[in-house]
């Protein structure tokens, strides 16, 4: 082959590489479903923490059924917790037992295609609203004179925000680990690897609404967190978190309006608040909540 067919050869491999098979094995990496094994059922429930609690289901707009549970408090207020990407509702069941001792009802729930949610189409964020907001109207029917507070991990604290900003049922939020948004997010995951996000994530963006029929910045939490003003919300983030940065936190704090708070967490990684001090987490997220959701 003379060098001007191969360098030609080289060009189009380059060419597809880059504006066909990464970008969509980006746009799969942040949609996916990852590969459910036999460890995926052995999970704790409230029982193991001599919690009450009820195995529930509800549907969402676009007929997806939803399990959850439904731990009974002794106040009228209720607790929603949601997970994060891949998180279960059994992720939560530190704190939420926490909160269900301090007299709150507790919704934990999975997102669709997550634990024992029916599978569906996911995304990072996107549809994921509609599971959200079918929680929030599962708790209003069950409990219709309840102040509602939301609690979520990473994706799922993005989904308190944004369900927040459109419901001011929702009379608190605490968001532990937020990004500020879908498209930022995944273009600074492509910089910690040292990709260029210019001019790859319009193409990471195209395909992705070809393939899963959404925009990557159409999750933008930072646009609407000001929304949920003037109901209060506590920020949390781990100073240490190795992928959603520091910043992204002090960036929703920054936008939202008053009452706001933020608790910058010393040496945790993502999500990591929890385990990095569990007492102190669950007075504050406890005592966050009483004082919001007060009568």
């Amino acid at each position: 082959m003379d060098p001007i067919a191969f360098t030609a050869v080289i060009v189009l491999l380059l060419l597809v590489m880059g504006g066909v098979i990464f970008p969509i094995w980006v746009a799969k990496t942040v949609n996916h479903r990852p590969k459910r094994t036999f460890v995926d059922d052995y999970f704790i429930t409230p029982f193991e923490l001599q919690v009450p609690f009820e195995n529930i289901e509800f549907k969402t707009f676009d007929g997806v059924t939803l399990r959850g549970w439904w731990m009974p408090g002794t106040n009228r207020h209720v607790i929603l917790g949601c997970s994060g990407k891949d998180g279960t509702k059994d992720d939560l069941i530190g704190i939420g037992s926490a909160l269900w001792r301090a007299g709150y009802s507790v919704l934990l729930f999975d997102c669709r295609d997550r634990g024992e949610s029916d599978q569906a189409r996911r995304t990072m964020g996107f549809i994921e609203q509609l599971d959200a907001e079918a929680a929030i109207s599962y708790a209003k029917n069950r409990k219709p004179d309840a102040r509602l507070g939301m609690l979520g991990f990473s994706m799922g604290a993005v989904l308190a925000i944004l369900a927040a900003a459109v419901d001011d049922a929702v009379q608190a939020v605490v968001a532990d680990s937020p990004f500020t948004s879908l498209d930022q997010l995944v273009g600074g995951r492509l910089k910690a690897k040292h990709i260029p996000a210019l001019p790859l994530m319009p193409v990471v963006n195209f395909w992705n609404k070809v393939l899963y029929g959404y925009s990557l910045q159409a999750v933008r939490p930072l646009d609407l967190v000001s929304r949920i003003s003037p109901r209060p919300i506590l920020v949390i983030h781990g100073e240490k978190d190795t992928l959603i940065p520091l910043s992204s936190a002090k960036q929703i704090y920054a936008h939202a309006g008053e009452p706001k708070y933020i608790w910058q967490v010393r040496g945790a990684d993502h999500c990591g608040a929890y385990f990095a001090d569990r007492k102190t987490y669950m007075e504050k997220v406890t005592a966050f909540f009483l004082e919001a959701l007060i009568e």
